[in-house]
């Protein structure tokens, strides 16, 4: 784990990771069976999900550019080392009965 990750809570981590992985498997095209939910987009672009998570102006934060980079990263190497298990992840957390708070994914 990233120093950078002491300096937030657990919401807050919660939140950067569902973010990074939303966009990885869903709005990337990285899992080609799901998409970003409609909206959610400018949900991440007007930084809600941060905003509910106590974060403050993320876009010159450097210790949330850090963690973000951290997260992709992780991302990244769990995609590489098994593309189906990372894709299946991010279903689970992140699709219509996931368990992170919100849906950001659905089927195609």
């Amino acid at each position: 784990m990233s120093s950078t990750a002491n300096a937030f809570t657990k919401a807050q981590r919660d939140a950067i990771y569902a973010i990074q992985l939303a966009f990885f498997a869903g709005y990337l095209n990285f899992c080609p069976r799901y998409k970003l939910v409609d909206g959610m987009v400018e949900e991440v672009i007007t930084h809600t999900e941060y905003s509910a998570a106590g974060i403050t102006d993320p876009a010159n934060n450097q210790e949330l550019i850090a963690e973000r980079k951290n997260v992709w990263d992780r991302i990244e190497q769990a995609y590489k080392a098994d593309p189906s298990a990372l894709c299946y992840s991010a279903w689970q957390q992140l699709g219509p009965n996931g368990t992170y708070k919100r849906q950001m994914l659905e089927a195609k």
